[in-house]
């Protein structure tokens, strides 16, 4: 099973032939990850709940705090748009504790030597992702490598819009201007370019989350793929099938 572009090219390098290669992507849970319902709370509301503060453009970034997510340039592209924008936030969602390529005290340590501390918010660990997604006005993932990038697929699905890594796992899922914006994952200038194209086009941007969320239900809704895993599994059982040797 191939859950992207750059899985299946490693299964082929390795001299798996193309023809025992199915791409099947990984789904998100629609129940976990959605837009938020009419009548929600406002969004000041939300992010006092939260215990954040409740004006000024958030932009939040979802997953592990590990080196290779591009968190590094992210802080230091952060201060260069803070200093023109001093009551955005960055919101950084998710820990890197106990992992081995864990960056997180060092991405801290960055924040208060390049002095964008007070700007950045590290929220640990949390078992709501969503609730913090709910919060922000726009995702930014700067990974360099993703095998697919769930936390892309999980802020399409929340109707967040979406700033990300032009790369494979990620472009599989985004499409430029359509359900996201696509970045060179190391362009500082780029990535700048991008953060304020979103300050100064916020109807265009809805516009994409909007396509995004209906893209990744019809795409990725965790019960359509095991439908698919399932069909596999039911082809693989069939007497017809001669497994090659």
């Amino acid at each position: 099973l191939a859950i992207s572009a750059p899985i299946r090219e490693e299964f082929q390098m390795g001299g798996v032939s193309p023809a025992r290669i199915v791409d099947l992507p990984n789904g998100y849970d629609p129940a976990l990850f959605h837009p938020l319902p009419a009548g929600a709370p406002s969004m000041a509301e939300r992010r006092i709940a939260l215990g954040l503060p409740p004006e000024g453009l958030v932009f939040a970034y979802s997953g592990k705090l590990n080196r290779g997510k591009g968190l590094e340039r992210l802080i230091t592209i952060w201060g260069r748009f803070a200093a023109e924008h001093p009551t955005a936030r960055l919101l950084l969602i998710g820990s890197g504790k106990g992992q081995y390529l864990s960056c997180e005290e060092e991405l801290k340590k960055q924040a208060q030597a390049e002095r964008v501390d007070a700007s950045i918010l590290f929220t640990g660990y949390v078992e709501d992702v969503a609730a913090y997604l709910h919060v922000a006005d726009a995702f930014v993932f700067p990974s360099e490598s993703e095998a697919q990038g769930l936390s892309v697929l999980e802020a399409m699905a929340c109707g967040v819009p979406v700033l990300a890594s032009d790369i494979p796992g990620i472009a599989d899922m985004v499409r430029d201007g359509v359900t996201g914006r696509l970045v060179p994952p190391q362009a500082v200038e780029a990535w700048l370019a991008a953060l304020q194209e979103f300050v100064e086009q916020r109807p265009r941007f809805a516009a994409m989350a909007e396509s995004a969320v209906a893209h990744a239900e019809a795409a990725y809704a965790i019960a359509a793929i095991a439908g698919k895993h399932a069909e596999l599994f039911c082809q693989l059982l069939s007497p017809s099938v001669v497994s090659p040797r």
